[in-house]
């Protein structure tokens, strides 16, 4: 079979389609790019290319990636996996001060999360309170190496002037989760 096309022959090419489906889990993102474009030549001759591309979030210390909650007040904070005592959690992270700040105010559930954990780069000497705060909580407080401090049960406030939570030394790590899960705690270890 001759498959020269005369020179008067016209050459019809459809557009690629390009489907794209992002997958996303935690810690880690990862994508998936199917491009499948069809060219057809004046019989029934067809081209098909597929491709996938996975790509990897660089991590920083502590390894923070952003992960977006469907709408709430949890929509902005990046995670973390963390291993406090000996189970592994994925929790939210607050590094900036308005993270700080606004913390759990305004949550009503975690949203599958573990906690929250609040990181300074150096030693301070803070205090927590629960203004705003719907949900009671209990709040650790590590060391630099990730040995506890204490932990404390918080419950909302209602009305000021809210009590303040805090331990009596400064902390590097505090993470907050519901009431129980961090009376095992014992040590706080930040995970890539």
């Amino acid at each position: 079979m001759d498959t020269t096309l005369p020179p008067t022959t016209t050459l019809s090419v459809s557009p690629p389609t390009t489907a794209v489906a992002p997958v996303t889990t935690l810690p880690a993102t990862t994508t998936t790019t199917t491009v499948a474009p069809a060219t057809t030549l004046s019989t029934s001759t067809t081209t098909t290319t597929a491709t996938t591309t996975t790509v990897a979030p660089a991590t920083t210390l502590p390894a923070t990636t952003t992960t977006t909650f469907p709408g709430g007040p949890l929509a902005a904070f990046g995670v973390q996996r963390v291993r406090v005592g000996e189970e592994e959690w994925i929790v939210a992270v607050a590094d900036e001060p308005a993270e700080q700040a606004q913390g759990l105010m305004g949550v009503t559930d975690l949203g599958g999360l573990d906690g929250m954990l609040f990181l300074w780069e150096e030693d301070v000497f803070t205090f927590f309170w629960m203004k705003d705060t719907l949900i009671p909580l209990d709040i650790a407080f590590f060391e630099e190496s990730g040995d506890l401090i204490d932990v404390i049960s918080m419950v909302p406030c209602e009305a000021d002037p809210c009590e303040r939570y805090g331990p009596d030394r400064p902390f590097r790590y505090a993470m907050e989760a519901e009431p129980g899960r961090l009376d095992d705690a014992g040590h706080l270890t930040l995970l890539p």
